[in-house]
This record gives C-alpha cells, sequence and structure tokens, in this order.
C-alpha cells in the first residue's frame, strides 16, 4: 500500500474526505465526560451507560473528553535530544564495582613501581658568581678594545658540550649516557643577582659533589679559553689590518708627491688667486670692446639709412612763372621754419597755415599751375656721409679682430684655471684619504696593543665563589606523587570504561532514549510489575496501582493529542516479546473504567503471537474473527466478541490456516479488505486499538499500520535495540505514519522518572 492510499484511507475511516469534509455516519454516541467518573467500589458491574446523544450530520464526536485549557490552543514546542547527564550518572552507579576494581589495580602497580624503581637522588651545589663587566684597556683618543661578550645562556648551555660531559664522566669515573648525565645537571641562576649555582644529582653523593665541582671548573675554564682566543683572533686580524693600512699610506704619500711633480708647485691657492685677477681684467676688456663694435654697428646701419634718403643733387634755385605760386612757395617754408622753432598752437604758425590755404584755394580758383623752373648741383652732404661710413667699417673691422684675440686668451686662462682647480681638489682629496690612513693605522696600532694585552691577562668572567660539600640527606623522592598519580589515573580510567561502556550500551534503557530516538510528542513509562503484582487490569478492582497507571497514561495522552489523532489507534513494537498485547488490553481495559467504548481488534496474526488478548481475558480463542472477516468478506461487526468488562468488545485474530499455510496468515493483513474492516469497525464515540504484530523487517505489518494510520510504539527497557528502534522510527516517518505515543514497559523502579507507581506508600 502507498503511502497517498494509507492517507487517504486514514481519512476516509475518520469520516472524512480529502477535502477534510464528513461523510455520512449518523451512529450514536456514548457520552464523554469532562474528568474522570466517579469509581463503583462494588462488586457488581456498571450501570447502565447514560442516554445516547445525537451528533449533527457536520459535527463528529471527539473520541476522548476536551481537558481545559488544551483544545486548539498552541502546542508547546518540542524540546530536541539532549545530554543525559542522569544516564550517564546512573551507568557509573550501576559500574562502580569496575571503577573500583581498576582503581585498585593502577594504585597498586604504582606502589610497587614507587618502592622499586624509584631510588633516592643526592644533590651537590657549587656556587659560581658572574662578572659580566670587565675592566676595559684602552690605548689612545679612541674607543678602547671591548672584547666579545657572550650571552650567559650561551655559556652556561657549553657544560652540556659532549666534550664536557665527557670530561665529567673521565672525572669522576663513572660511565653512563650522555643525555643521563646531562639530565643530572642543572645550572640555576639567581633571579635578581650574578649568583648562579651547579647543580648535580646523582644516587651517590660524593659522585655528585665530583660531578658539580668538575662542571663549575670546566665553565671556568670554557670562558677563560673563548675569550683567550677571541683576543687573540682581534690581535691577528688587527695586526693584518695594521700591515695593509701602512702600506695604503705609502701608496698615497707617492701619488701624492706625483702630482706636484706634474703641475710643478705645490700652491696651488697662490697660482689660482693670479689666473683669476689676470682673466677678471681681460673679461672686462673684451666686454668692453663688444659693446664698441655693437655701438659702431648701430652707428653704420643709421648713417646707411641717411645715405638712403639723401639725393644724388642738389636744387640751388627754383623759379615760379606765376606770382602765386612763387607766394605760396615762400610761405611753406616759413612754415617749416616756424614749426621747428614753434608748436603747431602758436600764433604765427596758424596764420601761416591761414594763408597757405588761401593761396591754394585762389591758385585752384585761377588755374594758375604752372611748373617750377630748378637749377641743380651736386650733394656734398651725401659724400660726406658716404666717407665717414667707410671709416667706420674699417674702425669695426679692427675691434673686431682685438675682440677674437682677447676671447682666445681668456679661453686659454680659463682652461689654465680648471686644470689648477682639478689639481687643487685631487691635492685635497690625496690630502683627505691620507689623513684617514694615518688614523687608521694609529687606531689599529692601538687595537691590537690591546689585544696583546687581553691576551696576556687570560681572565675568566667566572669566579669560584663556594665549593660542593658532600650532602647530608637525599632529596625527597616521588613515590607518594606516584602512589597518587596511580590512585588518580585508575579512578579516571575506571570512569572512563564506564562511560564508554554505558555509550556504547545499545539497549533503550529510559524514557529519555525512547524520546531521543523516536521524537514522540507523549512518551510514557510502565514499571516492572513485582512478582506478586497482577500486570492486567481487572475490571472490579479500579483503584489498583496498574489501574491508576494506565488512566494516568490515558490522561497525558488524551491532553497532549488531539482525539482524531487517535481514536483509531494501532500499538505495536519494533521487535517481539515487548508487551504489546498486554498493553493494547489494559489501555482498552482503562478506556471502559473511563466509561468510554472500546474495540480491541487481535490484528497479530503470527501463529508465534504468545498471549492473545482472549486469553488475558479469560474468554475461548475458537471464535471467528479478523481472518474470517478478510477472507470472506463478512461483516466485522457481526464477529465482535463481548468480555467481562462492559463496553469493551474484541474481535479475535479468528482461526488460524493449518500448519503448512501459517506463513500466508500475516500477508492477509496487506489485504484491500482490511482498511474495510477498519472503516466498518470505527464509529464516532468509540475508539478502536489494533493489536498490531512487530514492525521490524515485516512490510505487511507496516502497510496494516499504514492503514489504521495512529500507532502507539511499544517498547521494551532492557531488550529493544537502539538501532532497530531507530530504524522503525525512521521508516515510519518516511511512510507518514505518525507515531502518536510511546510506552516504555518492563522499566526497573530505578529507573523511573517519577514516582513508582507500585511503590510502598
Amino acid at each position: 500500500m502507498t503511502d497517498e492510499i494509507s492517507i487517504r484511507a486514514g481519512r476516509e475511516r475518520r469520516g472524512k474526505d480529502f477535502n477534510g469534509t464528513l461523510v455520512g455516519n449518523d451512529d450514536t454516541a456514548a457520552p464523554n465526560s469532562n474528568g474522570e467518573t466517579a469509581w463503583d467500589l462494588s462488586d457488581a458491574p456498571p450501570g447502565p451507560a447514560t442516554k445516547p446523544v445525537v451528533h449533527d450530520a457536520n459535527e463528529e464526536a471527539p473520541a476522548f473528553p476536551a481537558f481545559p485549557g488544551l483544545g486548539d490552543s498552541e502546542e508547546e514546542e518540542k524540546s530536541g535530544p539532549g545530554l543525559d547527564i542522569m544516564r550517564f550518572v546512573r551507568g557509573i552507579l550501576k559500574r562502580l564495582w569496575l571503577i573500583i576494581l581498576i582503581t585498585a589495580a593502577f594504585s597498586a602497580l604504582s606502589v610497587w613501581f614507587a618502592k622499586t624503581q624509584i631510588e633516592d637522588k643526592w644533590e651537590a651545589v657549587t656556587v659560581l658568581v658572574h662578572r659580566p663587566h670587565q675592566d676595559i684597556f684602552g690605548l689612545g683618543s679612541s674607543t678602547p678594545f671591548k672584547p666579545q661578550e657572550y650571552n650567559l645562556k650561551t655559556l652556561l648551555d657549553t657544560v652540556l658540550l659532549p666534550s664536557s660531559l665527557d670530561a665529567v664522566m673521565k672525572a669522576n669515573d663513572i660511565s653512563v649516557l650522555r643525555r643521563t648525565l646531562a639530565a643530572a645537571m642543572e645550572i640555576k641562576q639567581g633571579k635578581h643577582s650574578n649568583i648562579f649555582q651547579v647543580k648535580a644529582t646523582w644516587d651517590d653523593p660524593q659522585t655528585a659533589v665530583g660531578i658539580s665541582t668538575k662542571a663549575a671548573q670546566l665553565l671556568i675554564e670554557r670562558s677563560r679559553m673563548m675569550l683567550r682566543q677571541d683576543a687573540e683572533t682581534a690581535y691577528k686580524y688587527y695586526g693584518a689590518m695594521l700591515i695593509e693600512a701602512q702600506e695604503a699610506k705609502r701608496a698615497i704619500n707617492e701619488e701624492l708627491r706625483r702630482l706636484y711633480a706634474e703641475t710643478g708647485t705645490s700652491n696651488f691657492d697662490t697660482q689660482i688667486d693670479v689666473l683669476i685677477s689676470e682673466l677678471s681684467q681681460l673679461e672686462t676688456r673684451y666686454n668692453t670692446t663688444l659693446a664698441e663694435i655693437t655701438a659702431m654697428h648701430q652707428a653704420q646701419e643709421k648713417l646707411s639709412g641717411l645715405i638712403k634718403e639723401e639725393p644724388e643733387m642738389m636744387i640751388l634755385s627754383t623759379i615760379y612763372r606765376s606770382p602765386l605760386q612763387q607766394r605760396l612757395t615762400d610761405y611753406e617754408w616759413q612754415l617749416q621754419e616756424a614749426l621747428s622753432r614753434y608748436t603747431p598752437e602758436n600764433p604765427k604758425v596758424v596764420k601761416l597755415e591761414q594763408r597757405i590755404s588761401t593761396l591754394k584755394r585762389m591758385i585752384k580758383e585761377s588755374k594758375d599751375e604752372g611748373a617750377p623752373q630748378h637749377t641743380y648741383a651736386p650733394n656734398t652732404q651725401l659724400t660726406d656721409m658716404q666717407n665717414r661710413y667707410r671709416q667706420t667699417e674699417d674702425e669695426i673691422k679692427v675691434k673686431q679682430a682685438q675682440a677674437k684675440a682677447l676671447e682666445q686668451t681668456i679661453q686659454e686662462m680659463r682652461e689654465k684655471l680648471s686644470r689648477l682647480s682639478s689639481s687643487k681638489k685631487e691635492q685635497e682629496v690625496i690630502n683627505s684619504r691620507l689623513e684617514g690612513a694615518e688614523t687608521l693605522e694609529s687606531n689599529l696600532m692601538n687595537r691590537v696593543d690591546e689585544a696583546r694585552v687581553l691576551m696576556l691577562r687570560n681572565e675568566s668572567i667566572f669566579d669560584l665563589v663556594e665549593k660542593a660539600r658532600s650532602p647530608q640527606e637525599p632529596l625527597p623522592s616521588g613515590r607518594k606523587l606516584v602512589a597518587v598519580a596511580g590512585f588518580v589515573l585508575g579512578g579516571g580510567f575506571g570512569l572512563f570504561i564506564a562511560l564508554l561502556l554505558e555509550i556504547l550500551d545499545p539497549r533503550v534503557r529510559t524514557r529519555r532514549d525512547a524520546t531521543d530516538i523516536t521524537g514522540a510528542e507523549v512518551v510514557l513509562e510502565f514499571q516492572k510489575t513485582p512478582t506478586k503484582i497482577s500486570p492486567l487490569i481487572h475490571a472490579n478492582r479500579p483503584s489498583e496501582p496498574i489501574a491508576m497507571l494506565f488512566r494516568r497514561m490515558i490522561n497525558e495522552i488524551q491532553s497532549q493529542i488531539d482525539d482524531e489523532d487517535w481514536r483509531c489507534l494501532g500499538i505495536t513494537s519494533a521487535e517481539p516479546r515487548s508487551g504489546r498485547t498486554l498493553v493494547a488490553t489494559n489501555l482498552a481495559q482503562a478506556l471502559v473504567l473511563k466509561e468510554q467504548p472500546v474495540i480491541l481488534v487481535d490484528a497479530d496474526l503470527r501463529d508465534s503471537a504468545g498471549e492473545r488478548p482472549a486469553g488475558l481475558l479469560g474468554i475461548s480463542a475458537d471464535q471467528p474473527g479478523l481472518m474470517e472477516s478478510i477472507q470472506s468478506g463478512s461483516q466485522a461487526t457481526e464477529l465482535i466478541t463481548a468480555t467481562p468488562s462492559v463496553g469493551f468488545d474484541l474481535v479475535e485474530c479468528g482461526k488460524l490456516p493449518p500448519a503448512g499455510d501459517l506463513d500466508k496468515a500475516p500477508v492477509i493483513l496487506g489485504h484491500s479488505r482490511f482498511a474495510g474492516v477498519v472503516e466498518e469497525l470505527l464509529r464516532p464515540g468509540r475508539n478502536l486499538l489494533f493489536d498490531l504484530p512487530p514492525l521490524i523487517n515485516d512490510e505487511i505489518a507496516l502497510e496494516a499500520a499504514a492503514t489504521v494510520g495512529s500507532l502507539l510504539l511499544v517498547v521494551r527497557s532492557g531488550q529493544t535495540r537502539r538501532s532497530e528502534l531507530r530504524d522503525t522510527a525512521q521508516t515510519l516517518s518516511e511512510r507518514g505514519i505518525p507515531i502518536r505515543a510511546v510506552i516504555l514497559t518492563d522499566i526497573p523502579k530505578k529507573l523511573l522518572r517519577g514516582k513508582p507507581p507500585f511503590s510502598r506508600r
């Protein structure tokens, strides 16, 4: 049966189609009360039920009474799985004997090790002082030579060198591994002082003294040798540098001598001053000559312009035949002469201009235009200008020759001055180099002398303050610490083993385990019943603890699950022998005690199903039932068997097939007729419970569960495996079959979350 068919069948069984519309069912329902009814403690069966109430066709009667504050209110947010601390505490307490055993074993082993393997150790101490600053011997005015400074830690580590360790072993006649001897020695420096101790820890006190003393001696000798070697290295190094500096000084002196020989003088400043003075005078003369040449060129150009303007012939006289023209000419000469003396605004100039204007108008009116007659002669002024132009040109050529000679002389003097300046700079560089070489030679001579003095002093930066003495008592041993460590380690290891065993426990134990694995909203506990108490509810003893337990279970289911979601409920488990039949029978009995009619259907058609509801109720198990209804199609309501409890009806499994066909019986649950049986038995106001077979590895059982629609999963504490329960819950979730509640059966008293129902009051 597919998931869609299962969901559709579930909706149809509840009297609604896929759109949520109620489909016809006019049966009356038994009354429901808001709360539990009063108990009838007499031996007589309960009285008749209250008069039935007829429900409207559009309203379905609730399966269980509503509780105040529940109804359609928002459900509490479900808390996810977390760390179950109490589970681990119980696991530790349950395995306390294992923790004690492991702790005792580790403690005994540590005590044996402390007594047999840990020996007494003796410690000897030699005290030294460190002189970080030595007297510095200096020669001359330069900074004195400073010997190489070594980090104190570096010097102290020389004691642990292989050669030092071999020398210590040879001096004390011992033969051990170098790392063993290195571990036995310790150098401890004072926190705020230059005092430090050379400690040696050994199993013999005298050997410890010898090791400490020899190590201190080696430290002093090693520092002395290192300082002497540094001084010798510095002496050789500075001596070689001194020889090179002296050779460089001699080469510089020879270079300076050659410079003086090439230039012919050693006083470059005097010669440069004389040349600069002469060069200044020549440059002045040269600039003056250039200025004169420029002035002559300008005069020549002006004279050339005047020559071009002068005519070759001059007019000596002009004769006019017209008197008016003659007079106009005279007035014009007079005007030119007046303009040369006066301004245009002068009255004389203005008067002459008026006369000239009047004469021109009269000449124009009289048409007197007679041309004048001129008398010409050579222009003597032009001849003088030409002679002067030629004389200026000759003077310019002379000046240009003088300027060229001055320029050549200036260039030669500049080149000579440049050579002298270059020689002077070269002399200054050589003198500077010579001065540096002399200073270096002096400093190197001082360094050589200082290094020789330090080499001869042969000092050490360590001094012996107190020699090692033979210890009077051994060092505190770690025997007690080893014993305590063994006890703590054993306890921790035992606790770890106990927690590991609890984590690896494959069985479901507590309500918390079932909640974390299935994620069901309602998880109920069914305590393991004592031997003298019957695990089945008796209809005439409604106040027994078992009855109260299942009434409380029903109340919790009613308060947390909608009525429609579990009015048709299948009771199943992940594996066989979990108590499904007992739980189903007790739930039915508890519903009857609450005056709520119920039909229990024995749907476990396996031959190995164990004790059935009919057997628990003391009814003959040979009545026709579910098998016959599915096979023959007979009405399931005709196969209902009454039980001693009023309102509690039973549909037995029916007659199983012969021994050869027993494996076919469970397959019948997958028949489509099974859905018809469910729909036929489901009526408003009546609860329908199915005792289904186990689900693990049974596809037919899963199909039957899908047909029923809602499940109550029975889990047995200490038997059901976590993996099986997890696989079952996952399969049901994938098929869309909701787990409405989980009942954990056979829980030991100490694992119950609440108060044990079967405990003494």
